[in-house]
Parts: structure tokens; C-alpha cells; sequence
């Protein structure tokens, strides 16, 4: 899937970078491709904070067009566009990928000017989601099965935040969901990655909740 994006990607000239991610729910993601480390980290701010542009197209099933985060961005993700701040990101365009009601992802483009796209680049870029669901639709062999994500193929530190979840669960008799919860506030006070603090939880170098030091 990956080699898929990679080939959307490269045919985009719109943006300074681009990435592809596939989305269960806001506790379930996985970056399929990304173009450089900004890219990486507009994905991975993301899936720490649980909000954001992806999380929206997503969900609202339509594109969420931003031409300067820096000063437009929408108050439905404040703290997103805070921490984006730190980089050099202000035009930034999300687009869903689906097929019909079945929503599975979505293509994120930036660019470090702001600016909103022309018409003919935002045909451009809607063209180039249609051929990224297309081929995310090859692999599957079926639209049926296209949302079945298999969550285990995830990154290692999207692994160790589902490991890490399991273990707060238990210690401290939560639903997963506030036990993620825990993670990303911790992450947002100590301005890390969720999956940097899913590796301390593991490691024991950091005990969250009712016996936190």
C-alpha cells in the first residue's frame, strides 16, 4: 500500500508535502506514507493530540481546505494548530478517501506558503485521491473488505501505544479509551509524541494515573 502512495505522491506538484494515512477511529491509524519529516510529523501531532484536519475529512467525509493554519485555522483544533506552529507548515489541505459510504483514510497536502489551491489544482488533487482509492481498492481485490484494516500491521509506536493502552487498562481498570486519553494528556503536557510516552509506560519509566508519583 505504501508503494501505492508513493506513486500518488509523486504526481502531485501542488504542495510541498503530502501523505496518505488510514483511519479506523481516532484511536486507530496508521500513517501508510508520508514524503518527508514534516509530513511525518503533521501525522503523528495528529494521532497524539486526536484532533485535527485528517480526523475531520474523515469523519465529515469532505475536503478541509486551511490556507494558512498560522491564522485561519478552524477552532475545532486548537491545539493541533498550536503545535503546528513549531514547523513550517501554513497551507494545508485534507482530503477523505473512500469509496461510496465506506470512508478509509485521508491525503493530507501542505505547503510552507500560504495560499489557497487554484481550481485547477484542487481538481489536480482530488484527481490524485481517486487514483489512491482506486489502488488501495486494487489491493484489497474488493470494495467490501476495504475498510478492514489490519491494525497489527501498524507502525512499532502505534503498536506500542495499543500495548501500552492494554497495559493502563489493566493496572488502572479504565476503558481503552481513557486510557489513550491519559497517554495524549501527558504527551501534551511534556510536548512529546504519544508514542514516545507509550514507550515509557512499557519500560517503566513512567507510571500514569491514580499511582503516578
Amino acid at each position: 500500500m505504501a508503494r501505492a502512495c508513493r506513486a500518488c505522491a509523486e504526481l502531485l506538484t501542488v504542495g510541498d508535502g503530502v501523505s496518505f494515512a488510514l483511519i479506523g477511529d481516532r484511536q486507530h491509524r496508521e500513517t501508510l506514507y508520508a514524503s518527508g519529516s514534516t509530513a511525518n510529523v503533521l501525522e503523528e501531532l495528529q494521532y497524539t493530540l486526536g484532533e485535527g484536519p485528517c480526523f475531520e475529512a474523515f469523519e465529515s467525509g469532505g475536503p478541509v481546505l486551511v490556507p494558512d493554519v498560522r491564522t485561519a485555522a478552524p477552532p475545532r483544533w486548537p491545539t493541533f494548530a498550536h503545535a503546528v506552529e513549531e514547523h513550517e507548515v501554513a497551507g494545508l489541505f485534507v482530503f477523505p478517501l473512500g469509496w461510496g459510504a465506506i470512508r478509509i483514510g485521508a491525503m493530507s497536502v501542505y505547503r510552507g506558503q500560504p495560499g489557497p489551491l487554484s481550481v485547477d489544482e484542487l481538481a489536480t488533487v482530488l484527481q490524485i485521491a481517486d487514483v489512491a482509492v482506486w489502488a488501495l481498492l486494487m489491493l484489497h481485490q474488493s470494495p467490501s473488505d476495504i475498510g478492514a484494516v489490519n491494525w497489527t500491521d501498524e507502525t512499532a509506536s502505534h503498536r506500542q501505544v495499543h500495548q501500552a493502552t492494554g497495559v493502563l487498562m489493566a493496572r488502572l481498570d479504565v476503558p481503552a479509551a481513557d486510557a489513550i486519553a491519559l497517554m495524549r494528556a501527558h504527551a501534551f503536557l511534556i510536548g512529546a509524541l504519544i508514542g514516545e510516552v507509550a514507550a515509557d509506560v512499557l519500560d517503566g519509566r513512567l507510571r500514569l494515573g491514580s499511582d503516578e508519583p
